[in-house]
C-alpha cells in the first residue's frame, strides 16, 4: 500500500467551488428569430462586465432543425433517413472576439468525426449523443442489391457481408438483419423526428475549434460565431429504401422507395456559461488585469481540406505552406461515389490494398521510417492512430475503434509531426506535403451497380501550435497574435 494513500485521511477534501459565487448559462440569439433562409448565420454575445467572465470552453451551439423531401413535404414516421452528423449542417465556422478572427475551421463535421475516433472509449454509445455523432456499425451505402465489384469488397450495400458476418449472398438476402444491427442510423432516424417534426441537437464548439479547448475564463470580450450552412445536401443525410422498424418493414422486396431529403435549419442559440469569482478571487484578478497583465491563450489550431478529382497511385500533394509549428496530420480517402447521392454515407472512408508513405515537414519527413502496409498489414498505421488518442498508454485504454473496423470504416492515416528538431526555433513559414503510393483502391460504383473510374478525393487535417495574448488597456481588451 502506498504512503499517500495514509496521508488522505489529514487532507481536506474540498466539496464547493467557494471561489465562484454565480454560475449560470446564458442564450446568444440570432437577430432574426427565423434562419431558415440565411445562407450565413451570425451570433454575438453581449459585451461581458468586468466582474463577469464567460467561458468559451464550455460553450456549445443549440439548433432546432427538421428533415423534409426535397420539394418542401413532410416525410413520414418509419421512412429511414437522417442527419449523418449536426456539425455536417455547417460548411465553416469563425470565432471572432473584440471584432478580431481568433480561430476557425472549415468542413467541421469531418474534424468532429475523425477527431472524435480518437476521443470516444469503447462505451461511448452508452453516455447518450445529443452532439449527434454517431458511429456506424459498418454503415456504408444502404441501398438493396448490387453486385460486387470484381475484388469482391465494394457493392452498393456496402460491407454488408462484413456486418452479418456471411457470403455476399446471402448478406443481401439478409439485408433485414443488417440494418437491424445498424443502430447508429436507427438512433439517428429516431432523432430526426420525421413526418413533419422539428428536432434539437447539440454542438459543442471544443469539438472543432481549438480555442475553446482551452478551460480558461474570460472577462471583457465580445464573442462572435459566423456559420455557414452546406448546402449540399449528399454531404447531410443518408437514406435506404428499407425501413428500420418492425420486421416485415425490412422486406427489400415490398420496401417503400424514399426520395431525397433536405435539411432545414431554422433557429441556432449560442449557450455559453458565465460566472462571477468571490470577491476576494476578484479583487487579486482584478490587480493582475489592470497592471496590464498579459493573459496567454495557447491552443491547437485544426485546419481541414479536400483535394477533390485525383486519379492514380502516387498522391505527392502540398497540404500547407504556411502552418508553424505543425503537430499532427491526419489523412483519408474518399471514392467519389461517397458523395453522389444520400444513399451512400459521406462520412466513411475507403482503404487501399496497399499504402506506403510519409509527410513532410520542411526538410524532415514524419514517420522517419516511412508507412508500408505491404510489411505489416497496417497494424504500424493503425496503432499510430490509436497513440493519437492515448489509446495504447496502458491495459485500461480502450477504443470502440477495433482493427477491423478501423479497416473497414474509418482507415485515417496519422502522421505524428510533435517531435520536429525545429519546432521551437521556426520563425517561418513551413511546408507541409505528403508522399504516398496507393495501390488497389476499390472502383467508383454508378447508380446501376457498375464500376466506374476511380477518382477520389484526399481528406486532410493539421493541427498546429497557435499563441494568442489578451491584455487589458484601459476599458478594451486588446488581441496580440504576435509569435512567442
Amino acid at each position: 500500500m502506498e504512503s499517500s494513500t495514509w496521508a488522505n485521511i489529514f487532507q481536506k477534501e474540498i466539496l464547493t467551488d467557494h471561489a465562484t459565487i454565480k454560475y449560470m448559462e446564458d442564450e446568444y440569439r440570432t437577430p432574426t428569430s427565423d434562419v431558415s433562409a440565411e445562407p450565413n448565420i451570425v451570433i454575438e454575445s453581449r459585451a461581458i462586465g468586468a466582474e463577469t467572465y464567460v467561458l468559451p470552453s464550455r460553450a456549445y451551439l443549440l439548433v432546432k432543425a427538421k428533415i423534409t423531401k426535397g420539394n418542401g413535404t413532410n416525410f413520414t414516421a418509419g421512412d429511414n433517413i437522417a442527419l449523418v452528423n449536426g456539425w455536417q449542417s455547417f460548411r465553416k465556422i469563425e470565432m471572432y472576439i473584440n471584432g478580431t478572427l481568433v480561430n476557425h475551421c472549415d468542413y467541421p463535421g469531418y474534424v468532429d468525426t475523425i477527431l472524435g475516433l480518437l476521443d470516444d472509449e469503447k462505451d461511448y454509445d452508452t453516455k447518450g449523443s445529443l452532439e449527434y455523432r454517431y458511429y456506424d456499425n459498418i454503415n456504408g451505402q444502404v441501398a438493396v442489391g448490387g453486385p460486387l465489384n470484381a475484388d469482391g469488397r465494394r457493392k452498393i450495400d456496402l460491407d454488408v457481408e462484413a456486418s452479418v458476418g456471411k457470403n455476399a449472398q446471402a448478406a443481401v438476402a439478409d439485408f433485414a438483419n443488417y440494418l437491424l444491427r445498424n443502430h447508429a442510423q436507427i438512433a439517428r432516424v429516431a432523432r430526426s423526428s420525421l413526418a413533419g417534426g422539428e428536432f434539437w441537437f447539440k454542438l459543442p464548439l471544443r469539438n472543432v475549434l481549438g480555442l475553446c479547448k482551452v478551460d480558461k475564463p474570460l472577462r471583457g470580450i465580445q464573442l462572435q460565431l459566423r456559420l455557414t450552412k452546406e448546402t449540399e445536401m449528399v454531404d447531410l443525410l443518408l437514406k435506404s429504401s428499407v425501413r428500420p422498424a418492425a420486421a416485415a418493414d425490412n422486406d427489400p422486396a415490398t420496401a417503400d422507395t424514399i426520395v431525397d431529403g433536405k435539411l432545414i435549419i431554422s433557429k441556432v442559440s449560442l449557450m455559453m456559461p458565465s460566472a462571477k469569482p468571490h470577491i476576494d478571487v476578484f479583487k487579486d484578478l482584478n490587480d493582475r488585469l489592470r497592471s496590464s497583465e498579459p493573459i496567454p491563450l495557447d491552443y491547437q489550431r485544426i485546419w481541414c481540406n479536400f483535394f477533390t478529382n485525383k486519379t492514380g497511385a502516387s498522391i505527392t500533394e502540398r497540404l500547407m505552406s504556411n502552418s508553424r509549428r505543425p503537430r499532427h496530420v491526419f489523412l483519408g480517402i474518399q471514392m467519389n461515389d461517397r458523395h453522389k447521392d444520400q444513399k451512400r454515407n459521406p462520412l466513411i472512408f475507403d482503404l487501399p490494398t496497399s499504402v506506403v508513405g510519409h509527410v513532410r515537414v520542411g526538410n524532415q519527413a514524419f514517420p522517419a521510417v516511412d508507412y508500408n502496409s505491404s510489411n505489416d498489414g497496417f497494424v504500424r498505421m493503425y496503432n499510430a492512430f490509436l497513440d493519437a488518442g492515448g489509446r495504447n498508454i496502458d491495459r485500461s485504454s480502450n477504443s470502440f475503434l477495433t482493427f477491423d473496423l478501423w479497416k473497414k470504416v474509418y482507415p485515417i492515416f496519422y502522421f505524428d509531426c510533435s517531435a520536429n528538431d525545429n519546432q521551437f526555433e521556426l520563425q517561418q513559414d513551413a511546408e507541409i506535403v505528403c508522399n504516398l503510393t496507393i495501390d488497389g483502391l476499390p472502383y467508383n460504383v454508378d447508380t446501376n451497380g457498375a464500376n466506374t473510374d476511380q477518382v477520389y478525393r484526399l481528406v486532410a487535417i493539421v493541427i498546429s501550435d497557435e499563441h494568442i495574448v489578451l491584455k487589458e488597456e484601459g476599458s478594451a481588451i486588446m488581441i496580440s497574435t504576435s509569435d512567442k
